[in-house]
């Protein structure tokens, strides 16, 4: 590699996306790994409204994934990067810029899991869903409409605008079925908020209980369920609502966040953060990988849950940290989970685009070779007009004994791919994914139309088949691979290709 790069070469590591991964050396890396998702997309980008709908998305601007794994403070840190070819916009621009989340402070320190989002506007991204969702279909958002109009209340004017866009979900405890959670969101004027959770109510018919407690208002919401009626609780406190599984469960969340004792100043956080990246994210998945793995054994293997209780409380916090920049969305994290994720989620990217690039590359060569069978069989007609068109594509290739001899049995005008002796009518001859046939309507000796047909190998060499008869229009039609070739009259109900 520093080889080629120190001799200026044309070749990979002089590319743009040979340099990118050559600056993940610099700074010392035990494992490294790219997509250049820029080349991909554009090599095989989908048809039509799925073009327009990933463009809406923001992520036809994707540029490169790099993923790389090294130690740092002698700690196994992977990174993970997915730039842009532009400012992040749409979808790709939902995930808000690195802060310190206030939210974390109403978290305790001994949960078993948390989430913690910091998104843009959420009326922000409720425009985007609109949008997106009427580019595909323009009654998309009728049923929103509808139910506005039903419970009097503006999804983005009344709820959304009145939410900052962070989010924090915590988990602490699967207890009989039971799962104490905790959910906090950001809030701008939580007044408003209640009135619109008033008017909700109001036309819901939620039974909901209101009361103090240390100065604080509380209110209980008893949601009807098929099982059982589901009771949470909710309250505001310092620019965040605090909505919890129960009673306790909020209340607790309030009085962590007034004694200082939350999980936002745990030593336990401070040590689970990837190093050299402390000062803020836009995104924090954190979990105690001991008791999470207990907690499945509890559903999975009850006895042997029990093993690990002796474990409990010992093992270091993993935590996952996003970070979305103006042109790229980075993650980093101490977790060796991730390293597989990573490889997971860059095989999700590469495997379906690498099908699709071949699909597209096997559709354009079988268009290419039936345009040189339609030139062959003008040539031929021209050549030999006794005969007229030839019958198959044995007729339209070499000689098998002497290739460098042309006659009307063995023209020469095809390769040995396709031209070759067996390649008779009826019979599929293939090349490069596709395999391919001719036929000939013949009177007295002299054929005066012909039809040429490709059909895929299988569904992963190619979407579509193709036909051309002696008018030379290529015609396709979506479908799974043909087992027969068809004739010149079905050939003509195919859509012509633009």
């Amino acid at each position: 590699m520093n080889a080629l790069l120190s001799g200026k070469t044309r070749e990979f590591p002089s590319t743009p996306f040979g340099q990118r991964l050559a600056t993940a050396y610099e700074g010392g890396v035990t494992t490294l790994g790219g997509v250049d998702l820029h080349t991909f997309l554009r090599q095989a980008a989908p048809p039509g409204q799925q073009t327009q709908i990933l463009q809406r998305t923001g992520f036809a601007d994707m540029k490169y994934l790099v993923w790389q794994h090294t130690e740092a403070s002698s700690r196994q840190v992977s990174q993970t990067e997915l730039s842009f070819t532009a400012p992040r916009r749409g979808i790709a621009a939902w995930l808000g810029s690195p802060i310190h989340p206030g939210s974390l402070d109403f978290v305790s320190p001994n949960a078993l899991m948390v989430a913690n989002l910091d998104l843009i506007r959420p009326a922000r991204i409720f425009d985007d869903l609109r949008e997106l969702s009427e580019a595909s279909h323009s009654d998309a958002f009728l049923k929103v409409s509808q139910m506005e109009s039903v419970l009097k209340v503006r999804m983005k004017e009344d709820l959304l605008s009145y939410l900052t866009g962070e989010i924090t979900v915590e988990l602490d405890n699967v207890a009989e079925g039971q799962p104490v959670w905790r959910a906090i969101l950001g809030v701008n004027d939580a007044s408003r908020l209640q009135h619109t959770l008033d008017l909700l109510q109001a036309a819901t018919q939620f039974p909901v209980r209101r009361f103090e407690e240390n100065g604080v208002s509380y209110y209980h919401l008893r949601i009807p369920s098929s099982k059982a009626p589901v009771e949470i609780a909710y309250a505001f406190s310092d620019g965040y609502m605090i909505i919890g599984s129960s009673h306790e469960a909020a209340a607790e969340a309030i009085h962590l966040h007034k004694s200082g004792e939350s999980l936002a100043n745990s030593s336990k956080l401070m040590a689970a953060l990837p190093p050299g990246h402390s000062s803020g994210f836009s995104a924090l998945i954190y979990q105690d990988p001991i008791a999470m793995t207990k907690l499945q054994l509890q559903r999975l293997a009850p006895g042997m849950a029990g093993s690990l209780s002796q474990f409990a409380g010992k093992s270091t916090p993993a935590a996952i940290c996003a970070y979305g920049e103006e042109t790229a969305i980075r993650t980093a994290s101490t977790n060796a989970a991730v390293d597989a994720g990573a490889v997971l989620v860059a095989a999700a990217i590469a495997v379906p685009n690498l099908l699709r690039s071949r699909i597209a590359a096997n559709e354009a060569s079988a268009v290419g070779t039936i345009r040189t069978v339609n030139t062959a069989q003008v040539i031929y007609a021209s050549k030999y007009p006794q005969k007229g068109f030839a019958r198959d594509l044995a007729t339209l290739g070499p000689a098998p004994a002497a290739p460098h001899d042309t006659s009307a049995e063995h023209a020469g005008f095809l390769d040995v791919s396709l031209g070759n002796p067996v390649c008779i009518a009826g019979i599929w001859c293939e090349k490069s994914g596709y395999r391919f046939t001719t036929a000939a309507l013949c009177k007295q000796q002299t054929c005066s139309k012909y039809v040429v047909v490709a059909t895929p190998v299988s569904n992963s060499t190619g979407g579509r088949n193709f036909c051309s008869t002696s008018d030379g229009v290529i015609r396709f039609k979506a479908e799974a691979p043909l087992k027969m070739p068809i004739g010149i009259s079905e050939c003509h109900t195919w859509a012509p290709i633009q």
